[in-house]
């Protein structure tokens, strides 16, 4: 009696196909198992690595933090010299954790406090150019580079950074300070016409604004002082 033939199906041929696949993969694996073995202790190691890195960086970030909030509170205390040390140090020990970046900031009032006006503005720019995201701290660090151009007595470099923190941070509490800020440096300089705009910038712009009984009498000395000249 004649064998009847098997018909190949396509189950046939995907299994076929499936079953050559795999002893291909069970013969290449057996010819290079050292080189694979390899490969998955390296996989193995950059695990490690990049776990150890993590938790390397969480460690710092908490120790960062427990360093701020040290300096902080000296600051807070009005020991400067102790948190300009703490300060200094943490920018040194932990530079890019978040901590040192808000570091910055606070080493610029304390070196202000200190009277150290060219420290004081070096390290307010340093924050400014850090990438964060904290604009009423940025607002008030450019406002902070103002008041050390202020304290040297450069009027007119002081006056041009007040416009340009209101300018920068429009929508900031401190704009309205700014504004008189650089009113008030104009004046210094006998330039009263130049300051007038400005209050009356505030009053338009910033009617809510608890300065603004400020910029009225400042109009009021200024219109004065303008009829007496004449």
């Amino acid at each position: 009696m004649a064998r009847k033939k098997h018909r190949l199906t396509r189950h046939d041929l995907k299994t076929d196909r499936f079953v050559e696949s795999t002893m291909e993969f069970v013969s290449l694996a057996r010819h290079n198992a050292p080189k694979i073995a390899f490969g998955v202790i390296g996989f193995l190691v950059i695990l490690l690595v990049v776990s150890y890195i993590g938790s390397a960086r969480r460690r710092a970030n908490a120790e960062a933090e427990n360093f701020l909030s040290s300096a902080t509170a000296s600051f807070m205390n009005s020991d400067f010299e102790s948190a300009r040390d703490a300060l200094e140090e943490l920018t040194t020990r932990y530079w890019g954790t978040r901590a040192s970046r808000e570091a910055l900031f606070y080493l610029g009032n304390t070196y202000y406090a200190l009277n150290d006006y060219d420290s004081a503005m070096k390290n307010f720019e340093q924050f400014l150019n850090a990438r964060t995201e904290w604009t009423i701290l940025k607002a008030s660090a450019a406002l902070g580079i103002g008041n050390c151009y202020e304290q040297k007595g450069q009027y007119l470099m002081a006056a041009e950074q007040y416009e340009r923190v209101v300018d920068r941070y429009p929508d900031s509490p401190l704009a309205p300070e700014a504004l008189v800020s650089a009113a008030r440096c104009f004046q210094a300089m006998g330039q009263a016409p130049a300051a007038r705009p400005l209050y009356e910038r505030l009053k338009k712009e910033y009617p809510d604004s608890e300065l603004v009984p400020t910029a009225n009498r400042q109009l009021k000395i200024l219109a004065g002082a303008q009829q007496v000249l004449r």
